[in-house]
């Protein structure tokens, strides 16, 4: 059962009996690349190591990377073998 509050606007979760967990918000962010490049540096300031993402190259498909690489809570680098231009959208749990 989730619950939504009407003065904040928050969203609870129904976990056990007599126990409400908050839900967090996701927040998603689109980053684009327009000039080709093997290395696509991503400075989200988010705060978190935790996000899942999706590629697309600039005709719409989605592509797999070679690698991401979480540098730190505020920044990853995705790679792939070949230059690639396009965007990548990300998804953070916060």
């Amino acid at each position: 059962m989730l619950c939504i509050t009407a003065d904040t606007q928050r969203i609870w979760q129904y976990t056990a009996a007599n126990t409400w967990t908050e839900l967090k918000k996701a927040l998603t962010k689109t980053f684009s690349f327009s000039i080709p490049g093997n290395l696509w540096p991503i400075q989200h300031n988010t705060g978190t190591r935790n996000f899942t993402y999706t590629v697309f190259d600039t005709d719409g498909f989605q592509v797999l990377p070679d690698m991401c690489q979480i540098i730190d809570a505020n920044n990853f680098n995705i790679s792939f073998k070949n230059e690639m231009a396009g965007s990548v959208t990300v998804s953070f749990n916060l």
